[in-house]
Protein backbone atom coordinates (compact mmCIF):
# COMPACT_ATOMS: atom_id res chain seq x y z
CA UNK A 1 0.00 0.00 0.00
CA UNK A 2 2.72 2.15 0.88
CA UNK A 3 4.46 1.83 -2.79
CA UNK A 4 1.31 2.72 -4.25
CA UNK A 5 1.01 5.62 -2.43
CA UNK A 6 4.54 6.46 -3.26
CA UNK A 7 3.62 5.87 -7.12
CA UNK A 8 1.48 8.61 -6.99
CA UNK A 9 3.22 12.38 -7.99
CA UNK A 10 0.41 14.11 -6.49
CA UNK A 11 1.59 12.26 -3.02
CA UNK A 12 5.53 13.21 -3.74
CA UNK A 13 4.59 16.95 -4.72
CA UNK A 14 3.05 17.39 -1.26
CA UNK A 15 5.39 15.79 0.97
CA UNK A 16 8.10 17.80 -0.97
CA UNK A 17 6.01 20.92 0.23
CA UNK A 18 5.34 19.86 3.71
CA UNK A 19 9.54 18.95 4.20
CA UNK A 20 10.33 22.66 2.78
CA UNK A 21 8.04 24.46 4.93
CA UNK A 22 9.35 22.48 8.04
CA UNK A 23 12.48 23.61 7.14
CA UNK A 24 11.73 27.24 6.38
CA UNK A 25 9.80 28.13 9.64
CA UNK A 26 12.81 26.60 11.42
CA UNK A 27 14.91 28.86 9.77
CA UNK A 28 13.30 31.79 10.50
CA UNK A 29 12.80 30.93 14.10
CA UNK A 30 16.83 30.75 13.84
CA UNK A 31 17.58 33.67 11.94
CA UNK A 32 14.77 36.13 12.07
CA UNK A 33 15.54 38.16 14.45
CA UNK A 34 19.46 39.09 13.72
CA UNK A 35 17.06 40.18 10.01
CA UNK A 36 14.26 42.33 11.02
CA UNK A 37 17.36 44.48 13.55
CA UNK A 38 19.79 44.16 10.07
CA UNK A 39 16.40 45.99 8.30
CA UNK A 40 16.09 48.33 11.08
CA UNK A 41 19.38 49.96 11.33
CA UNK A 42 19.05 49.97 7.50
CA UNK A 43 15.65 51.67 7.06
CA UNK A 44 16.96 54.27 9.74
CA UNK A 45 20.49 54.86 7.43
CA UNK A 46 18.10 56.02 5.02
CA UNK A 47 16.13 58.35 6.78
CA UNK A 48 19.24 60.01 8.27
CA UNK A 49 20.59 60.62 4.94
CA UNK A 50 17.87 62.41 3.90
CA UNK A 51 17.15 64.51 6.61
CA UNK A 52 13.83 63.00 7.51
CA UNK A 53 12.63 63.83 4.24
CA UNK A 54 10.29 60.85 2.37
CA UNK A 55 9.77 62.46 -0.64
CA UNK A 56 13.71 63.31 -1.54
CA UNK A 57 13.83 58.95 -2.02
CA UNK A 58 11.35 59.13 -4.47
CA UNK A 59 13.19 62.49 -6.55
CA UNK A 60 16.06 60.70 -6.12
CA UNK A 61 14.83 57.82 -8.28
CA UNK A 62 14.04 59.68 -11.11
CA UNK A 63 17.70 61.78 -11.25
CA UNK A 64 20.61 60.22 -13.07
CA UNK A 65 23.47 58.74 -11.18
CA UNK A 66 25.76 61.95 -11.44
CA UNK A 67 22.45 64.37 -10.64
CA UNK A 68 21.85 61.79 -7.80
CA UNK A 69 25.34 62.30 -6.05
CA UNK A 70 25.04 66.13 -6.09
CA UNK A 71 21.91 66.24 -5.01
CA UNK A 72 23.36 63.74 -1.44
CA UNK A 73 26.23 66.03 -1.41
CA UNK A 74 24.15 69.55 -0.79
CA UNK A 75 22.22 67.82 1.28
CA UNK A 76 24.74 66.43 3.57
CA UNK A 77 26.51 69.97 3.26
CA UNK A 78 30.16 68.61 1.22
CA UNK A 79 32.75 70.51 0.53
CA UNK A 80 31.94 69.48 -3.33
CA UNK A 81 28.53 71.33 -2.35
CA UNK A 82 29.75 73.77 -1.77
CA UNK A 83 31.88 74.33 -4.89
CA UNK A 84 28.40 73.66 -6.42
CA UNK A 85 26.83 76.34 -5.21
CA UNK A 86 29.52 79.11 -5.50
CA UNK A 87 29.60 78.26 -9.55
CA UNK A 88 26.45 78.07 -10.11
CA UNK A 89 25.98 82.19 -9.13
CA UNK A 90 27.71 85.46 -10.29
CA UNK A 91 30.73 85.77 -9.02
CA UNK A 92 32.67 89.10 -7.98
CA UNK A 93 36.09 89.92 -7.79
CA UNK A 94 38.97 92.90 -7.31
CA UNK A 95 42.70 91.78 -8.64
CA UNK A 96 45.25 94.37 -7.77
CA UNK A 97 46.80 94.77 -11.04
CA UNK A 98 50.79 93.81 -10.45
CA UNK A 99 54.10 94.56 -12.74
CA UNK A 100 54.05 92.12 -15.00
CA UNK A 101 50.65 90.90 -15.43
CA UNK A 102 48.81 89.38 -18.24
CA UNK A 103 45.13 89.44 -19.01
CA UNK A 104 45.17 85.76 -18.67
CA UNK A 105 46.88 85.78 -15.04
CA UNK A 106 44.22 88.55 -13.95
CA UNK A 107 41.36 86.14 -14.97
CA UNK A 108 43.44 83.47 -13.33
CA UNK A 109 43.19 86.02 -9.92
CA UNK A 110 39.71 86.29 -10.30
CA UNK A 111 39.08 82.22 -9.93
CA UNK A 112 39.14 81.01 -13.69
CA UNK A 113 40.14 77.90 -14.94
CA UNK A 114 43.16 78.16 -17.37
CA UNK A 115 41.01 76.69 -20.01
CA UNK A 116 38.34 79.88 -20.16
CA UNK A 117 41.18 82.52 -18.73
CA UNK A 118 43.25 81.83 -22.47
CA UNK A 119 40.26 82.01 -24.67
CA UNK A 120 38.85 84.99 -23.00
CA UNK A 121 41.70 86.62 -22.19
CA UNK A 122 42.40 85.75 -26.47
CA UNK A 123 39.37 88.36 -26.88
CA UNK A 124 39.72 90.75 -24.55
CA UNK A 125 43.61 91.45 -25.56
CA UNK A 126 41.55 92.13 -29.39
CA UNK A 127 39.91 94.93 -27.87
CA UNK A 128 41.60 96.31 -24.80
CA UNK A 129 45.46 96.39 -23.64
CA UNK A 130 46.86 95.93 -20.05
CA UNK A 131 49.93 98.95 -20.86
CA UNK A 132 47.03 101.84 -20.53
CA UNK A 133 47.35 100.92 -16.86
CA UNK A 134 49.56 101.27 -14.11
CA UNK A 135 51.06 98.34 -11.94
CA UNK A 136 49.18 98.87 -8.53
CA UNK A 137 45.31 99.21 -10.47
CA UNK A 138 42.46 97.74 -9.09
CA UNK A 139 40.28 95.44 -12.01
CA UNK A 140 36.94 94.50 -11.15
CA UNK A 141 36.07 91.71 -13.00
CA UNK A 142 32.16 89.97 -12.56
CA UNK A 143 30.93 86.70 -14.08
CA UNK A 144 28.31 84.14 -14.83
CA UNK A 145 29.76 80.36 -15.13
CA UNK A 146 27.48 78.01 -16.42
CA UNK A 147 28.14 74.69 -14.20
CA UNK A 148 27.38 72.11 -16.51
CA UNK A 149 29.13 72.58 -19.77
CA UNK A 150 31.84 74.90 -17.55
CA UNK A 151 31.50 77.95 -19.83
CA UNK A 152 31.34 81.95 -19.16
CA UNK A 153 28.48 82.79 -19.53
CA UNK A 154 28.63 86.23 -19.05
CA UNK A 155 31.67 88.57 -17.89
CA UNK A 156 32.50 92.35 -17.31
CA UNK A 157 35.46 93.64 -16.71
CA UNK A 158 36.05 97.01 -15.35
CA UNK A 159 39.01 99.16 -15.95
CA UNK A 160 39.61 102.76 -14.86
CA UNK A 161 38.65 104.19 -17.82
CA UNK A 162 36.51 101.59 -19.93
CA UNK A 163 34.91 98.77 -19.21
CA UNK A 164 34.85 95.05 -21.36
CA UNK A 165 31.63 92.79 -21.71
CA UNK A 166 32.49 89.60 -22.72
CA UNK A 167 29.58 87.28 -24.03
CA UNK A 168 29.67 83.36 -25.55
CA UNK A 169 28.58 82.75 -28.60
CA UNK A 170 28.58 80.28 -31.34
CA UNK A 171 31.18 78.34 -29.21
CA UNK A 172 33.78 82.12 -29.07
CA UNK A 173 34.20 84.01 -26.35
CA UNK A 174 33.56 87.78 -28.08
CA UNK A 175 34.88 90.85 -26.37
CA UNK A 176 34.09 94.30 -26.62
CA UNK A 177 34.74 97.82 -25.20
CA UNK A 178 31.65 99.95 -23.45
CA UNK A 179 32.49 103.64 -22.03
CA UNK A 180 33.14 103.30 -18.13
CA UNK A 181 29.99 105.24 -16.44
CA UNK A 182 31.21 107.03 -13.70
CA UNK A 183 29.74 109.37 -11.20
CA UNK A 184 31.84 111.95 -8.87
CA UNK A 185 30.53 111.89 -4.86
CA UNK A 186 31.11 113.14 -2.07
CA UNK A 187 31.52 110.96 1.24
CA UNK A 188 30.90 112.56 4.79
CA UNK A 189 32.91 110.41 7.53
CA UNK A 190 33.23 111.23 10.93
CA UNK A 191 35.13 109.16 13.74
CA UNK A 192 36.71 109.97 17.59
CA UNK A 193 40.49 108.95 18.02
CA UNK A 194 40.96 106.56 20.67
CA UNK A 195 44.70 104.61 19.95
CA UNK A 196 45.54 106.75 16.15
CA UNK A 197 44.33 108.52 13.90
CA UNK A 198 45.24 105.19 11.60
CA UNK A 199 43.18 102.89 13.52
CA UNK A 200 40.60 105.43 13.46
CA UNK A 201 40.57 105.76 9.82
CA UNK A 202 40.39 102.03 10.03
CA UNK A 203 37.35 101.88 12.24
CA UNK A 204 34.92 103.81 10.24
CA UNK A 205 36.33 102.59 6.98
CA UNK A 206 37.89 105.67 5.25
CA UNK A 207 39.66 105.02 1.96
CA UNK A 208 43.18 104.33 2.37
CA UNK A 209 43.91 106.68 -0.26
CA UNK A 210 42.04 109.52 1.27
CA UNK A 211 43.51 109.30 4.70
CA UNK A 212 46.69 108.92 3.09
CA UNK A 213 46.15 112.90 2.05
CA UNK A 214 44.07 113.33 5.03
CA UNK A 215 48.36 112.52 6.94
CA UNK A 216 49.72 114.81 4.35
CA UNK A 217 47.35 117.63 4.75
CA UNK A 218 47.65 117.56 8.92
CA UNK A 219 51.54 117.26 8.39
CA UNK A 220 51.09 120.94 7.38
CA UNK A 221 50.05 122.02 10.95
CA UNK A 222 50.39 119.09 12.89
CA UNK A 223 53.03 116.90 14.79
CA UNK A 224 51.12 113.28 13.82
CA UNK A 225 53.06 111.71 16.62
CA UNK A 226 52.95 114.53 19.70
CA UNK A 227 49.71 116.16 18.70
CA UNK A 228 46.68 114.08 17.93
CA UNK A 229 44.96 113.81 21.19
CA UNK A 230 42.91 110.74 22.79
CA UNK A 231 39.16 111.51 22.57
CA UNK A 232 39.69 113.91 19.23
CA UNK A 233 37.07 114.56 16.60
CA UNK A 234 37.91 113.98 13.34
CA UNK A 235 35.44 115.36 10.64
CA UNK A 236 36.11 114.23 7.07
CA UNK A 237 34.57 115.48 3.71
CA UNK A 238 36.24 113.76 0.49
CA UNK A 239 35.33 113.10 -2.91
CA UNK A 240 35.13 110.14 -4.72
CA UNK A 241 34.18 108.76 -8.26
CA UNK A 242 32.32 105.64 -8.54
CA UNK A 243 30.94 102.99 -10.54
CA UNK A 244 27.43 102.25 -11.38
CA UNK A 245 27.97 99.57 -8.94
CA UNK A 246 28.93 101.89 -6.25
CA UNK A 247 32.34 100.89 -6.25
CA UNK A 248 35.45 103.18 -5.67
CA UNK A 249 37.28 103.96 -8.66
CA UNK A 250 39.74 107.26 -7.57
CA UNK A 251 39.80 109.07 -4.74
CA UNK A 252 39.70 113.07 -6.01
CA UNK A 253 40.34 115.20 -3.22
CA UNK A 254 39.52 115.99 0.28
CA UNK A 255 36.81 118.74 0.54
CA UNK A 256 37.17 119.69 4.40
CA UNK A 257 38.67 118.03 6.92
CA UNK A 258 39.03 118.87 11.38
CA UNK A 259 40.88 117.83 13.84
CA UNK A 260 39.33 118.71 17.35
CA UNK A 261 40.55 118.47 20.76
CA UNK A 262 40.50 120.39 23.52
CA UNK A 263 44.28 121.52 22.78
CA UNK A 264 43.81 122.05 19.09
CA UNK A 265 41.39 122.32 16.70
CA UNK A 266 42.61 122.32 13.00
CA UNK A 267 39.95 122.95 10.37
CA UNK A 268 41.37 122.46 6.29
CA UNK A 269 39.24 123.71 3.98
CA UNK A 270 39.69 123.08 -0.38
CA UNK A 271 38.78 126.27 -1.78
CA UNK A 272 39.94 127.38 -5.15
CA UNK A 273 40.76 131.26 -5.08
CA UNK A 274 42.08 133.58 -7.60
CA UNK A 275 45.58 134.85 -8.11
CA UNK A 276 46.28 131.93 -5.02
CA UNK A 277 49.80 130.94 -6.24
CA UNK A 278 49.25 127.59 -6.55
CA UNK A 279 47.57 127.30 -2.69
CA UNK A 280 44.51 124.99 -2.57
CA UNK A 281 43.68 124.50 1.44
CA UNK A 282 43.53 127.15 4.04
CA UNK A 283 42.86 127.42 7.58
CA UNK A 284 39.73 129.01 8.72
CA UNK A 285 41.41 132.51 9.14
CA UNK A 286 42.41 131.99 5.28
CA UNK A 287 46.26 131.43 6.16
CA UNK A 288 47.13 128.85 3.35
CA UNK A 289 47.93 125.58 5.20
CA UNK A 290 51.39 125.52 3.40
CA UNK A 291 54.24 126.36 5.39
CA UNK A 292 57.65 126.60 4.29
CA UNK A 293 58.66 123.24 6.10
CA UNK A 294 56.96 120.51 7.17
CA UNK A 295 55.96 119.84 10.92
CA UNK A 296 57.33 115.91 10.25
CA UNK A 297 58.86 114.61 6.93
CA UNK A 298 57.90 111.66 7.58
CA UNK A 299 54.44 109.59 8.38
CA UNK A 300 53.20 107.97 10.93
CA UNK A 301 56.69 108.01 12.72
CA UNK A 302 57.61 108.32 16.47
CA UNK A 303 60.45 110.98 17.87
CA UNK A 304 63.27 108.67 19.17
CA UNK A 305 65.32 111.49 19.72
CA UNK A 306 65.20 115.58 20.49
CA UNK A 307 67.44 118.17 19.51
CA UNK A 308 69.85 119.26 22.24
CA UNK A 309 72.64 117.53 24.09
CA UNK A 310 72.53 113.73 24.95
CA UNK A 311 74.97 110.60 25.38
CA UNK A 312 75.55 109.43 21.73
CA UNK A 313 74.46 105.59 21.36
CA UNK A 314 77.79 104.47 19.78
CA UNK A 315 80.61 106.29 20.90
CA UNK A 316 78.99 106.66 24.37
CA UNK A 317 80.37 110.53 25.16
CA UNK A 318 77.63 113.19 25.61
CA UNK A 319 77.24 115.57 22.41
CA UNK A 320 75.21 117.85 20.71
CA UNK A 321 72.12 116.32 18.65
CA UNK A 322 72.18 118.81 16.09
CA UNK A 323 68.54 117.30 14.73
CA UNK A 324 65.61 115.14 15.10
CA UNK A 325 65.15 111.78 15.34
CA UNK A 326 62.01 109.77 13.76
CA UNK A 327 61.78 105.94 14.56
CA UNK A 328 60.24 104.21 11.54
CA UNK A 329 60.08 100.77 9.45
CA UNK A 330 62.94 99.91 6.79
CA UNK A 331 61.20 101.66 3.49
CA UNK A 332 58.91 103.93 5.25
CA UNK A 333 58.76 106.63 2.55
CA UNK A 334 61.08 110.12 3.09
CA UNK A 335 59.27 113.34 2.44
CA UNK A 336 60.80 116.59 0.78
CA UNK A 337 60.10 119.33 3.95
CA UNK A 338 60.06 122.17 1.58
CA UNK A 339 60.33 122.62 -2.01
CA UNK A 340 64.14 123.09 -3.53
CA UNK A 341 67.12 121.75 -5.31
CA UNK A 342 68.87 118.63 -4.05
CA UNK A 343 72.53 119.70 -3.40
CA UNK A 344 73.60 116.44 -2.36
CA UNK A 345 73.00 113.08 -2.52
CA UNK A 346 75.83 110.86 -1.22
CA UNK A 347 76.89 108.63 1.34
CA UNK A 348 79.36 109.20 4.48
CA UNK A 349 80.74 107.21 7.37
CA UNK A 350 78.51 108.59 10.14
CA UNK A 351 75.39 109.86 7.87
CA UNK A 352 75.38 106.79 5.67
CA UNK A 353 72.83 106.75 2.54
CA UNK A 354 71.86 110.89 3.22
CA UNK A 355 70.54 113.79 1.03
CA UNK A 356 70.89 117.65 1.37
CA UNK A 357 68.47 120.35 -0.25
CA UNK A 358 69.28 123.77 -0.34
CA UNK A 359 65.62 125.81 -0.41
CA UNK A 360 66.52 129.34 -0.45
CA UNK A 361 69.53 131.38 0.56
CA UNK A 362 69.13 130.61 3.95
CA UNK A 363 68.22 127.43 4.91
CA UNK A 364 68.69 123.67 3.50
CA UNK A 365 67.52 120.33 5.58
CA UNK A 366 69.43 117.15 5.67
CA UNK A 367 68.39 113.53 5.85
CA UNK A 368 70.13 110.50 6.58
CA UNK A 369 70.62 107.10 7.05
CA UNK A 370 68.66 106.05 4.80
CA UNK A 371 67.96 102.85 2.80
CA UNK A 372 67.39 104.11 -0.68
CA UNK A 373 67.20 106.82 -2.61
CA UNK A 374 63.99 107.50 -4.26
CA UNK A 375 64.63 107.00 -8.57
CA UNK A 376 65.25 109.68 -10.85
CA UNK A 377 66.99 111.81 -7.90
CA UNK A 378 70.13 113.18 -7.77
CA UNK A 379 72.08 116.51 -7.48
CA UNK A 380 70.38 119.80 -9.12
CA UNK A 381 66.76 118.07 -9.17
CA UNK A 382 63.71 120.06 -8.24
CA UNK A 383 61.75 118.67 -5.41
CA UNK A 384 58.08 120.07 -4.45
CA UNK A 385 57.13 120.19 -0.53
CA UNK A 386 55.74 116.51 0.61
CA UNK A 387 57.71 114.76 -2.30
CA UNK A 388 58.96 111.09 -1.64
CA UNK A 389 62.89 111.67 -1.65
CA UNK A 390 64.66 108.20 -0.15
CA UNK A 391 63.70 105.90 2.37
CA UNK A 392 63.95 104.71 6.08
CA UNK A 393 67.18 102.80 6.48
CA UNK A 394 70.03 102.35 9.62
CA UNK A 395 73.23 103.38 7.18
CA UNK A 396 76.31 104.81 8.93
CA UNK A 397 76.03 105.31 13.00
CA UNK A 398 72.58 104.18 13.46
CA UNK A 399 71.82 101.24 16.02
CA UNK A 400 67.73 101.22 14.81
CA UNK A 401 65.91 102.42 11.26
CA UNK A 402 65.08 105.82 11.79
CA UNK A 403 65.63 109.12 9.74
CA UNK A 404 68.01 111.76 11.01
CA UNK A 405 66.48 115.16 9.92
CA UNK A 406 67.93 118.45 10.13
CA UNK A 407 67.34 122.08 9.69
CA UNK A 408 70.19 124.59 8.33
CA UNK A 409 69.76 128.18 9.20
CA UNK A 410 72.71 130.25 7.53
CA UNK A 411 74.94 126.92 7.63
CA UNK A 412 73.95 126.21 11.28
CA UNK A 413 71.94 123.49 12.76
CA UNK A 414 69.13 124.78 14.44
CA UNK A 415 66.39 123.17 16.21
CA UNK A 416 63.27 122.01 13.46
CA UNK A 417 60.34 123.09 15.66
CA UNK A 418 62.00 126.89 14.87
CA UNK A 419 61.72 126.36 11.28
CA UNK A 420 58.08 125.35 11.78
CA UNK A 421 57.25 128.80 13.09
CA UNK A 422 57.98 130.61 10.42
CA UNK A 423 54.87 132.62 8.55
CA UNK A 424 52.52 131.30 5.93
CA UNK A 425 53.76 131.87 2.59
CA UNK A 426 50.24 132.64 1.72
CA UNK A 427 47.30 134.63 2.76
CA UNK A 428 44.26 135.54 1.12
CA UNK A 429 43.33 138.75 -0.05
CA UNK A 430 40.58 141.24 1.29
CA UNK A 431 38.06 140.07 -1.37
CA UNK A 432 38.60 136.52 -1.96
CA UNK A 433 38.56 136.55 2.25
CA UNK A 434 34.74 137.75 2.06
CA UNK A 435 33.58 135.04 -0.38
CA UNK A 436 35.73 132.67 1.82
CA UNK A 437 34.53 133.02 4.95
CA UNK A 438 31.05 132.70 2.89
CA UNK A 439 32.24 129.30 1.65
CA UNK A 440 33.54 128.26 5.51
CA UNK A 441 30.08 129.13 6.71
CA UNK A 442 28.15 126.72 4.30
CA UNK A 443 30.85 124.08 4.60
CA UNK A 444 30.33 124.18 8.32
CA UNK A 445 26.48 124.07 7.93
CA UNK A 446 26.48 121.15 5.20
CA UNK A 447 28.62 119.04 7.72
CA UNK A 448 26.92 119.73 10.77
CA UNK A 449 23.35 120.09 9.99
CA UNK A 450 22.27 118.84 7.24
CA UNK A 451 24.80 116.01 6.32
CA UNK A 452 24.81 112.28 8.22
CA UNK A 453 28.09 110.24 9.13
CA UNK A 454 28.79 108.27 6.54
CA UNK A 455 26.28 109.22 3.65
CA UNK A 456 27.17 110.01 0.79
CA UNK A 457 25.85 112.31 -2.04
CA UNK A 458 26.53 113.34 -5.67
CA UNK A 459 28.91 116.20 -6.18
CA UNK A 460 26.72 118.17 -8.06
CA UNK A 461 24.58 118.33 -5.08
CA UNK A 462 26.93 119.49 -2.65
CA UNK A 463 28.48 121.97 -4.87
CA UNK A 464 24.57 123.07 -4.80
CA UNK A 465 24.77 122.59 -1.07
CA UNK A 466 27.23 125.10 -0.15
CA UNK A 467 26.14 127.58 -2.78
CA UNK A 468 29.30 127.31 -5.31
CA UNK A 469 28.68 126.59 -8.65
Amino acid sequence: MIRRYLSNKYVLIFCFLLISGLVSVRFVKKFGNGLQRDSSASKNYNSNSYDDDVSKDNESSLLSKDEELKQESIIQGSDDAQDIVEDSSSSHVSVKLKKGDSMQSILRGAGIDSKNAHFISTSVNKVYHLNRLAPGKQVFISYLKNIEDNIIREMKIEFDDSSVEVNYHNNLYKARVLPLLLQDQVVIMRGKVESSLYNTASKIQMHKKAFSALLELFSHSLDLQREVYHGSELNVVYSVSKDSNGRVHSVKDILYAQLKSQNNNIAIYKYDAPNSGGHKYFHEDGHSIKKPFLKTPIKGAVISSGFGRRMHPIHKYSRMHKGLDYAARINTPILAAADGVIRVMNRSCSYGNYIKIVHNNRYATLYAHMNKFARGKGPGSKVRQGEIIGFVGNTGHSTNPHLHYEVHYNGVQINPAKANKVKDEFILASKSMESFKSYVSSVKNAVNVKLADRSSISYEDFTKMIGKS
